[in-house]
């Protein structure tokens, strides 16, 4: 019985700091946008001008294509060299999907530079 109220207590007090925190942080955050508003200042300093690091469709899909390739690489390699037990699986399915996050960052950073000389 004392380890289910200590349980319900447990659950209780992890919501409400969640809450607490949350309503803290759109409460500031409303007060400081209304102080603009009062001061005449524009609101778009919350707004960021330039999109920074292209879009998540496109992050997501080289990481689970890398992941694809390194769970294929493993399963090639491990099939080839007669082991059992996912040995090399799992460390290639990390290196594949850190080689699709650097190939979406190269990617990204090629198609800035190729926008931002459009604009000119």
């Amino acid at each position: 019985m004392i380890m289910f109220i200590t349980e319900v207590v447990a659950i209780i007090s992890v919501f409400g700091t969640v809450l607490t925190i949350a309503l803290m942080f759109f409460r500031t955050r409303h007060a400081e946008r209304m102080a603009l508003i009062d001061s005449g200042a524009d609101a778009t300093i919350f707004y960021p001008k330039k999109k920074v690091g292209g879009s998540l469709a496109f992050k997501l899909g080289c990481l689970l294509t890398g992941v694809g390739c390194g769970f294929m690489t493993g399963s090639v390699l491990e099939h080839s060299l007669h082991m059992d037990g996912g040995r090399m699986i799992a460390p290639l399915i990390m290196i594949g999907g850190g080689v699709g996050l650097i190939i979406s960052h190269m990617l990204d950073r090629k198609f800035e530079r190729e926008d931002s000389e459009e604009k000119f």
